[in-house]
């Protein structure tokens, strides 16, 4: 799927047998899914060992309100959290090391459909109450969590990140049983027990409103024009040098587990100077389980959440402008969650591209690409050189980011330093067209000449 950037059957088969063939797949019921999941990951446990691996995690909703028509079993289809939109949701835990911020690969994947909700929102909110978390939706961010343990047995260290969506009693509960730790955007601004701040009834904010800023930090912050697929909501913000003022602080909150591990708070707040007229602050208010006693310590908390961004960039490749996972072409829902599954494989394959981009060593080009493929990259770097020191690939031959640069010349981007570096649908559209070069590279028989599409 990945070699052909498509997810559509009739474009990746090779032959009218091998089209047959990935029908007869997604189709086979002996191919269950929890059996496909298995394959997906295992993988990943090998990359890890004595690694500090984050462990990214976020869920995403698939839209099949235009191929309904098409589904042949559409009283299975579920609906999208609107409670009207024929579609299922998914769930997704992504790896990197921790260090260099290379892909490892994927450690949990799960699909599931969620039926119409019935009766008022109050009834609803109510009777969800009122179950037990193991049959709650939310229980997601537990299985993620004891899934994801199995297949990273053998990592040094593993941090779940997540979204604010995770911040309830239930998962901070359960991450004092799980051998594991984990940094979360906090939804909720709860009250603060002990020190003086019970006395008073202080709540997270107005707690780390009262400690001394530890430090300062600003970064260029790009401008943003896009759709949240996690939230499935439009997002835009202008392009600036934000400036970040940096608080934490050692905390126990009501209603979490006392006098076990103990829990961290980390404030990065956008200073009002750099901030655009008409915008809010960036406001990144996290809890860790990782120790914090002085401001680099505090900052690295945030570099590592600030990865969490990487996911959202997996579920775009994998729609619309990537793999369109959403223009299935399958009539049987269980088919079409298989084919999700291995579209969100071959998505996470783009995104080891981006996140060795800017890397001169640590992931070995072999790690996505084979001998032969390698060949043709190399006759394509030469015609991609540019005439300037600046417009030359960087990379060292045997590195991931060597392809990189290559693909991502491929799909558009100019070579110049100075601008906006490639994203992922760049280096989806130049892996496209890469793997549609190699195919007519390989019939020639100078496999030193190279003709495009």
């Amino acid at each position: 799927m990945v070699s052909h950037g498509s997810n559509v059957i009739h474009q990746i088969s090779s032959s009218q047998s091998s089209e047959v063939a990935y029908y007869r797949f997604y189709k086979n019921k002996r191919v269950k899914i929890a059996d496909l999941i298995s394959h997906l990951v295992a993988p990943t446990a090998s990359r890890v060992r004595g690694r500090h691996v984050l462990i990214l995690g976020d869920s995403t909703e698939i839209s099949l309100k235009a191929q309904l028509a098409h589904i042949r079993d559409q009283e299975r289809v579920g609906v999208l959290s609107d409670n009207k939109t024929p579609g299922f949701h998914m769930h997704v835990s992504m790896c990197l090391d921790a260090e260099s911020g290379h892909g490892l690969g994927l450690s949990d994947l799960m699909v599931w459909n969620r039926a119409p909700a019935q009766g008022s929102k109050q009834a609803r909110d109510r009777a969800r109450r009122s179950r037990p978390w193991s049959e709650k939706e939310s229980y997601k961010w537990a299985l993620g969590i004891e899934k994801s343990l199995e297949v990273l047995s053998d990592a040094s260290c593993q941090t779940f990140i997540f979204d604010a969506e995770s911040d309830t009693l239930d998962v901070w509960q359960g991450l004092q049983k799980w051998p594991a730790e984990a940094i979360i955007r906090l939804n909720h601004n709860r009250k603060v027990i002990g020190h003086q701040a019970s006395e008073t009834g202080m709540k997270i904010r107005e707690y780390l409103a009262a400690q001394a800023p530890a430090g300062q930090y600003s970064f260029a912050l790009r401008e943003l024009k896009r759709r949240n697929y996690s939230r499935n909501q439009a997002q835009k913000r202008q392009a600036r040098q934000a400036q970040m003022e940096v608080r934490f602080a050692q905390v126990e909150l009501d209603g979490f587990p006392q006098h076990q591990r103990p829990y961290y708070l980390v404030h990065a707040q956008e200073l009002p100077q750099s901030v655009p007229e008409g915008e809010d602050p960036l406001d990144w208010l996290l809890l860790t389980t990782h120790p914090i006693g002085t401001f680099e310590q505090a900052y690295q908390i945030i570099q590592w959440y600030g990865q969490r961004w990487m996911i959202e960039q997996l579920f775009r490749i994998s729609k619309r402008k990537g793999f369109a996972i959403e223009e299935t072409e399958l009539e049987y829902l269980d088919s079409i969650l298989k084919q999700s599954l291995t579209t969100i494989k071959a998505s996470f394959e783009v995104m080891q591209l981006l996140l060795a981009r800017d890397q001169m060593e640590g992931q070995p080009i072999e790690t996505v690409f084979e001998p032969q493929q390698i060949q043709c990259l190399k006759a394509l770097d030469r015609k991609y050189q540019g005439r300037t020191a600046k417009q030359q690939n960087p990379y060292p031959p045997d590195q991931l980011s060597w392809a990189t640069w290559i693909l991502a010349r491929m799909g558009g981007w100019k070579g110049i330093p100075s601008r906006r570096p490639p994203g992922p649908i760049i280096l989806f559209r130049g892996l496209k067209r890469f793997n549609m070069t190699f195919e007519g590279w390989r019939l020639l028989t100078n496999e030193g000449d190279v003709t495009e599409p």
